[in-house]
């Protein structure tokens, strides 16, 4: 069974696409984007009491709702995402000593555009039995 998340935060947005940014531009717009997003989160976590800045590592769960269906791949919101929490020091590095991140989950509901992070404090001592 597992366990209850420290802390759900959720976002009335989808994080861009790694794929937005390529071309000789793309690198500016990727930041602009990282820290549009991470502002965003840092919203979603000072509305739950979610401490930044702890020296802890983290999992953390994240599924992103889009309002239409389309294809669209998992592994290509990673980098943002986790740029993102770093720019809100949700995390302290996207590394595996300080972060455990899965492959965010893609649902589709009708008219809903949202992201949701579930993190749970890890921790040195706590283990990843979760």
């Amino acid at each position: 069974m597992e366990s209850v998340p420290d802390y759900t935060l959720t976002i009335p947005d989808t994080p861009p696409s790694d794929n937005k940014f390529s071309g000789p531009r793309g690198r500016f717009a990727k930041s602009d984007a990282v820290e549009g997003f991470g502002w965003e989160i840092w919203g979603a976590m000072n509305d739950v009491d979610c401490p930044c800045d702890i020296a802890s590592r983290r999992k953390v769960r994240v599924q992103i709702t889009f309002p239409k269906p389309a294809r669209r791949d998992q592994a290509n919101f990673c980098k943002v995402l986790q740029d993102a929490m770093k720019f809100a020091r949700l995390i302290v590095d996207d590394s595996p000593k300080w972060l455990d991140f899965e492959l965010p989950t893609l649902r589709y509901v009708r008219g809903v555009r949202e992201t949701k992070i579930e993190v749970w404090e890890v921790g040195d001592d706590k283990g990843l039995g979760i």
